[in-house]
């Protein structure tokens, strides 16, 4: 029982979900998760009824990639920053 997507389906729903990845990339916050899932399960013909279940349970995620993002991007900043100074 339940959805089994043929090898085309699968196809059809990576060219979608990286499409939409793409084109996502200034959305705010768990607005990403929807836009870049919706088209990949309508793609594939799975239901998107679950999805807001799913971006209440993404909310939890989000937040660490941030965390991690930001801090990723400040040790980078401070490394740059020392080496430029000690050229100078």
């Amino acid at each position: 029982n339940g959805i089994e997507p043929g090898p085309l389906a699968l196809a059809a729903g990576v060219l979608a979900s990286l499409a939409a990845a793409v084109s996502t990339g200034g959305l705010p916050g768990s607005v990403t998760f929807l836009a870049a899932t919706r088209p990949g399960a309508n793609a594939m013909g799975i239901p998107i009824a679950a999805l807001p279940l799913l971006l209440a349970v993404e909310l939890l995620p989000d937040i660490f990639r941030t965390l991690g993002n930001v801090t990723a991007d400040l040790a980078v900043t401070a490394m740059i920053s020392k080496r430029i100074d000690n050229k100078a």
